[in-house]
């Protein structure tokens, strides 16, 4: 645990340092107007479409560990994957298959056998997340390429995942590398397993599942952007937060940070002529709703797991006479 809070607390100063920068660089006192102006009385309905939007994802993550056959009692699993949104400030949240260790932990699953399912919910958030920006992008003449170029990337992956013959020939050409050559077994296994969790059928599934769970967030950048004074329209706020998400991802900086406020703050003075205090206000409560919540929610989780699990781990051992 210690070592997770001294990755969360480098998040946070992160985070902090950028915030002031950005807010000095605007005008300080402005920024700080701004955000005493934020109704209050909106924070309930912001956490929780940002729990629905979670409820959705765990759907996806329950559904893929029982197509693995990975027994977890539900109770179990759901708390496994909120603690897993503790590393929502990894690069691309990668940190995320810490919730394969956890599973792990509790019922022996090797961790090779669930890691992919972090990286198919990853792909299909991501690809739910595009779909809604390369639409928004033609619709709103802004960022066409980079939605394109992302979503051919993302397409190209799946093509190659779906098709057994291309990976084996990859496979072999990389066992020529003498350090790929010792993980080739594993790196075999993960791929049968990612091949099975994102066959058309599933995957078809999931990304609409994804696009569902997004939506609540996107809907709640929308909501904070309103209690401004500004009507940007539903589909243009989810727009923005879908894109300035994707270039924040794309950046593999810890949770986007810096990338991901940059591009909420440019779009939202460009695209609907919000003054750049408020721009700014708007970026720091939907940051804090969605990233900063999830990094919240997480903590909590991973210290309900922690103390359930050392309690169940001592009592075994008293039992066996181990202490």
């Amino acid at each position: 645990m210690t070592k997770y809070k001294k990755k969360i607390l480098s998040g946070v100063i992160i985070g902090v340092v950028i915030y002031l920068g950005i807010s000095v660089y605007l005008d300080f006192e402005k920024v700080g107007q701004s955000l005493a102006r934020f109704n209050l009385l909106i924070i309930a309905p912001l956490l929780l479409l940002s729990l629905i939007n979670y409820f959705f994802r765990f759907l996806k993550w329950d559904y893929y560990l029982k197509k693995l056959n990975v027994n977890l009692a539900r109770t179990d699993s759901f708390l496994v994957f909120i603690a897993g949104m503790v590393m929502s400030v990894s690069p691309g949240k990668s940190g995320e298959v810490l919730k394969s260790f956890l599973v792990k932990e509790i019922n022996g699953t090797p961790v090779s056998r669930t890691a992919p399912v972090i990286f198919a919910e990853r792909l299909t958030d991501f690809f739910a997340l595009i779909i809604l920006s390369v639409i928004g992008a033609f619709v709103f003449d802004y960022g066409k390429e980079i939605s394109l170029a992302t979503l051919i990337f993302f397409i190209f992956l799946i093509v190659i995942i779906s098709q057994k013959r291309i990976f084996k020939s990859i496979l072999e050409w990389l066992e020529k590398i003498k350090f790929i050559a010792k993980y080739a077994s594993k790196i075999e296994e993960l791929y049968l397993t990612s091949y099975e969790l994102l066959r058309l059928g599933p995957l078809v599934g999931m990304i609409l599942l994804s696009i569902v769970s997004w939506s609540f967030e996107c809907y709640s950048f929308y909501v904070v952007i309103k209690s401004y004074g500004y009507e940007p329209g539903v589909f243009l706020g989810s727009f923005i937060y879908a894109f300035g998400t994707i270039v924040g991802a794309l950046s593999f900086l810890p949770g986007g940070l810096g990338v991901t406020e940059g591009s909420f703050t440019l779009m939202l003075t460009g695209m609907i002529s919000v003054n750049s205090a408020d721009s700014l206000a708007i970026t720091f409560i939907i940051r804090l709703a969605t990233l900063w919540f999830a990094v919240f929610a997480g903590v909590i989780a991973l210290s309900a797991l922690q103390k359930k699990y050392y309690k169940i781990n001592t009592e075994q051992a008293e039992n066996s006479g181990g202490i």
